[in-house]
C-alpha cells in the first residue's frame, strides 16, 4: 500500500498518522513514499509500529510487519548513490553505520525489529516538464531514467513472482480474515483520540487467536466431513463419537500449539469457543448419520423392489420356456437375482435385514412359479390323458360303424386303430415323453383287446337283444345324466359322488326287467357289461372334468396374476415416496378391492369351481398384502428419516 500525500501542508498529523498508521497494518508491504531522502522525521512517523512491535514481539517473537519499502522521489544525489534498488540499499546501509545520535540509532533500530523487510528504492525526478502547465502527460517529454526506473521498480512490487500475501503472526489470511481486520481496524481508529498501540494490539491479538480458532474448527469438521459427512457412509454411532473425540483433539491440539497474539489472554474464551462448536456439530452429525442410515434402508428397499420385479418378469419368461429345463432355468434366475442385490449401499446390518426380506419374497415368487410349473405339468399329462379317452371313443364309433360280424369287425379294425393312433399321437409331449409313451402303449393294448371283446359280442345270442337294447338305453342316459354334471365343473369327489348315484338308478331300472327261466346267466352277462360301459363312460368325462378342473386352476392362477400386476401398477402410480402411511393405507384399501372385484369378475365368467376359485383368492389376498406391506415399511421409513431423508431420496430418484 502506497500512501503518498501523507504528511503533507495540507493534512492534520492525526489524519496522516491514522492513514499510514491504517494502512501499514493491513498491508503486507507498505511503500513509504518520502521526497529526496530519509530524515529524522520520516522515521518518526513510524514511532507508532515501533511500540506496536514491542508489544508484539515480546508475546511471539516475530516482527509483526511483513516489508518496508521506503520509495524515495527525486533523488538527487545519483553521484552518491545510484539510482535505483542497488543505491537504495547503499542508503540503508549507511543510515546503519552512522545512526547518531542516540536517539536516531534507538528509533532505527526498533524500525528494524518491527519488519520482517526493510528495502528502499532510489528514484530520479522525471524531468521539470511536468510542472509545465500545457504538460499533457506525453510520455515522450518526461526524463529516460525515470520511465527506465519505473520498468524495474513496478515489478518488483507487483510481478506475480513478487507478489507478498498478508500474514499476522505468519498466518496467510484468506479474504474474510482480511475483511475481518479491515472492519475491526475502522473501529480501532476512528475515534476522536489517536488510538494507543496497545489498543490495537490488542484488537489484532483477539482476531488472530478468533481466525486460529476458526481454523482449528475447520480441522474439526474436515476430520468429521471424511468419516461422517453427507457423502460418507452410515457408521456405528459408538465409532462416530470416537471420531469425534479424536477430530476434537486434533482441532484443540492445533489450537494449544499454535504461537498466537494475545493467546493468554483469549486462551480460554476461544478454547472454550472450539469445543462448544464442536459439540454443537457432534448433534447434526448424530442426526445425520440417524438420517443416513433411514436413507441407506431405503435404497436397499428400492434395489429389492427391482429385484422382484426382475425376478418376476424372469419367472413368466421362464413358464413360456421348455418344462424340461424349467428346475435349471429357475436356479440360474434366483442366482442371477442374488447378485444383482449388491452390497453398494454399506451398512451390513441393513443389507442382511432386507437380504433377508428379498430372499423370503424370491421364495415365495418361486413356490408360486413352481406351482404353475406343476399345473403346466398336470396339463400336459391331462391333454395326453384326453387325447388317449378320445382315441379310444374314436375307435368305437369307427368300429361301430362297421358290420356286426367277425369279418366285418377284422375288416375295419386296422383302419380305425391307425386313425384312433393318429389322434392320441396329435398331442405336445416335450417334457412328459414318459408319459406319452405308457399311455401309448396302453391305447394298443387297449384296442386289441376292444376288438376281441366286440368279436365276442357278436358271438352273442340273438335272444339277448332286448337285454342289449335295455342296456343302450340306460347307458344314454346315464350318459346324459353325467354329461349335465360334468358341464358344471364339479370337484371330483362329487362327481365321482354323482356317478355312484347314476349308476346305482341304472343298474336298479335295468334289474327290473323280466325274463324267462334260463336265460339267468346272459342277464348277468349283460348287466355286468352295462356296469363296465358306465364305469368306462365316466372314465371318460372323470379324465375330461379333471382335465376342466386343472384348466380352471391354471385360469384362476393367470388371474390371479392379472389382478396382483393391476394392484400393483394401480400403487406404484398413485402412492408417492412421501406419502403417509394413513395415505397408502387409503390407497391400499382402494386397490385392493379393485384387484379382488376384477379376480373374481374374470374368473366367475363361465363354469367355475367354488374351491379352486376361493383358493386363489386367498393367495391372491396374501400377495396383495405383501405388495403393501413393502409399501407401509418405505412409507414408515421416509417419515423417519425426516428433512435430510427426503432430499437425499429426490435426488436418488433422478439419478
Amino acid at each position: 500500500m502506497d500512501t503518498q500525500g501523507t504528511f503533507d501542508s495540507e493534512s492534520t498529523m492525526k489524519d496522516c498518522s491514522t492513514i499510514f498508521s491504517f494502512s501499514t497494518m493491513i498491508s503486507s508491504v507498505q511503500i513509504f513514499n518520502i521526497q529526496s531522502n530519509i530524515q529524522k522525521d520520516d522515521l518518526q512517523h513510524l514511532q507508532l509500529f515501533t511500540e506496536y512491535g514491542k508489544i508484539a514481539k515480546k508475546d511471539t517473537g516475530k516482527q509483526p510487519f511483513q516489508k518496508l519499502q521506503f520509495l524515495i522521489r527525486d533523488w538527487q544525489h545519483k553521484w552518491e548513490y545510484s539510482y535505483g534498488a542497488d543505491g537504495g540499499k547503499q542508503l540503508l546501509d549507511s543510515l546503519i553505520k552512522n545512526r547518531k545520535p542516540l536517539e536516531n540509532q534507538q528509533l532505527y533500530e526498533s524500525v528494524v525489529k518491527s519488519f520482517n523487510n526493510i528495502d528502499c528504492y532510489l528514484m530520479p525526478h522525471p524531468g521539470f516538464v511536468i510542472e509545465e502547465p500545457d504538460f499533457n502527460g506525453c510520455l515522450k517529454e518526461i526524463r529516460p531514467d525515470f520511465k527506465n526506473a519505473l520498468l524495474d521498480f513496478i515489478p518488483k512490487i507487483l510481478a506475480p513472482e513478487n507478489l507478498i500475501i498478508k500474514e499476522i503472526n505468519g498466518i496467510e489470511l484468506k479474504a474474510t480474515h482480511f475483511f475481518n481486520y479491515i472492519q475491526e481496524y475502522f473501529k480501532v481508529f476512528n475515534t476522536k483520540e489517536f488510538p494507543e498501540p496497545t489498543t490495537i494490539f490488542k484488537a489484532t491479538a483477539e482476531l488472530n487467536n478468533e481466525i486460529v480458532a476458526n481454523t482449528a474448527k475447520e480441522i474439526y469438521e474436515a476430520e468429521m466431513e471424511k468419516y461422517a459427512g453427507p457423502d460418507a457412509p452410515y457408521i456405528e454411532e459408538k465409532e462416530l463419537k470416537k471420531i469425534h473425540k479424536e477430530a476434537l483433539k486434533k482441532s484443540t491440539d492445533y489450537y494449544e500449539n499454535h504461537i498466537i497474539l494475545g493467546k493468554e489472554s483469549f486462551f480460554k474464551k476461544f478454547y472454550e469457543k472450539i469445543k462448544n462448536s464442536a459439540s454443537s456439530n457432534l448433534s447434526q452429525y448424530l442426526q445425520i448419520n440417524k438420517g443416513k442410515l433411514a436413507l441407506t434402508e431405503l435404497r436397499y428397499l428400492k434395489l429389492l423392489n427391482e429385484c422382484v420385479t426382475n425376478s418376476d418378469e424372469k419367472g413368466q419368461e421362464i413358464l413360456k420356456g421348455s418344462l424340461k429345463e424349467f428346475d435349471q432355468s429357475i436356479e440360474v434366475a434366483k442366482s442371477e437375482i442374488y447378485k444383482q442385490f449388491t452390497k453398494k449401499y454399506g451398512c451390513e446390518e441393513v443389507f442382511q435385514k432386507i437380504r433377508k426380506q428379498l430372499e423370503e419374497r424370491i421364495e415365495k415368487s418361486l413356490d408360486d412359479l413352481k406351482n404353475q410349473n406343476i399345473l403346466r405339468w398336470k396339463l400336459a399329462e391331462s391333454e395326453i390323458n384326453v387325447n388317449y379317452v378320445e382315441a379310444k371313443k374314436l375307435y368305437e364309433e369307427l368300429m361301430s360303424a362297421s358290420e356286426q360280424s367277425i369279418e366285418g369287425l377284422e375288416e375295419t379294425h386296422p383302419d380305425a386303430k391307425e386313425k384312433a393312433l393318429e389322434k392320441f399321437r396329435n398331442v405336445p409331449k416335450e417334457g412328459v415323453e414318459n408319459v406319452f409313451e405308457s399311455f401309448e402303449k396302453r391305447l394298443i393294448e387297449d384296442l386289441e383287446s376292444k376288438l376281441n371283446s366286440l368279436k365276442n359280442g357278436v358271438k352273442v345270442n340273438r335272444y339277448i337283444t332286448a337285454f342289449r337294447m335295455e342296456l343302450l338305453k340306460l347307458k344314454e342316459s346315464y350318459e346324459k345324466d353325467i354329461r349335465n354334471e360334468y358341464e358344471k365343473l364339479l370337484a371330483s369327489e362329487e362327481l365321482l359322488q354323482k356317478h355312484e348315484e347314476f349308476k346305482k338308478q341304472a343298474v336298479k331300472e335295468f334289474d327290473g326287467i323280466r325274463y324267462d327261466i334260463g336265460m339267468e346267466r346272459c342277464f348277468q352277462e349283460v348287466r355286468q357289461e352295462l356296469i363296465a360301459l358306465i364305469d368306462e363312460k365316466f372314465d371318460y368325462y372323470r379324465t375330461k372334468n379333471e382335465d376342466n378342473l386343472i384348466k380352471f386352476e391354471k385360469r384362476c392362477a393367470s388371474k390371479k396374476e392379472d389382478a396382483k400386476k393391476a394392484f400393483s401398477d394401480a400403487l406404484a402410480g398413485k402412492i408417492g415416496w412421501f406419502d403417509s402411511v394413513e395415505k397408502v393405507k387409503e390407497i391400499y384399501n382402494a386397490a385392493r378391492w379393485d384387484a379382488l372385484s376384477k379376480y373374481t369378475k374374470e374368473v366367475k365368467d363361465g363354469p367355475h369351481n367354488q374351491d379352486t376359485l376361493k383358493k386363489y383368492e386367498s393367495k391372491l389376498k396374501e400377495d396383495l398384502k405383501t405388495l403393501y406391506e413393502w409399501y407401509e415399511n418405505r412409507a414408515n421409513l421416509v417419515a423417519v428419516g425426516g428433512t435430510l431423508v427426503a432430499a437425499a431420496l429426490t435426488a436418488l430418484l433422478f439419478l
